[in-house]
Formats: structure tokens, sequence, C-alpha cells
């Protein structure tokens, strides 16, 4: 795999279905396409962030913007699974 193979939006997309343990057979096929349309437009708004705005910042303050976003999402996506298994919380 060429590294323009290996660093691509798509294959980010795949990887991320794999993480979420996505199958795309037997999927619904609008779910799917939806799925990959909000991907695409979040991560093409995140290199516009990237771009415009941290990329011009002190590199230290950059990496801490950078990982504040990351601890943005971490918390957003334990939030989700607190809402989907609400009992597990209590089991750990």
């Amino acid at each position: 795999m060429s590294p323009a193979e290996r660093i691509s939006i798509e294959r980010e997309f795949e990887l991320y279905l794999a993480r979420v343990e996505f199958k795309k057979e037997g999927a619904n096929p609008i779910l799917y396409s939806e799925m990959k349309r909000a991907f695409f437009g979040a991560y093409g708004q995140c290199l516009i962030l990237l771009r415009d705005r941290i990329a011009v910042l002190d590199a230290d303050v950059g990496i801490k913007f950078l990982e504040q976003l990351l601890r943005e999402v971490g918390v957003f996506f334990s939030n989700e699974i607190t809402k989907q298994f609400p009992n597990e919380r209590e089991k750990t």
C-alpha cells in the first residue's frame, strides 16, 4: 500500500467503521451513505480548523488545543456509551 493509500479520508472512514464494528454488508444503504457524508464533512471541517486556526498558533499552544479537542471527543463518546449502556457504569 502506497503512502497516499495509507493516508486518506476514505481509509480513515474504513478504520472508523471497523472501530465502531459497523458492517456495511446488510446495512441500510441510506444509513451508510449518511454516515459517510457526516464523516467526510466532519473530517473536512477538522482539516479547515487545523489549517486556518491551529496551524497559525505557536506550536505549544497548538498542541494544547489539539489535546483539548481530543479530550472533548473522548468525553463525547464516553457519554454516548453511558447513555447506551447506563447499567455498565454501576458494575465498574
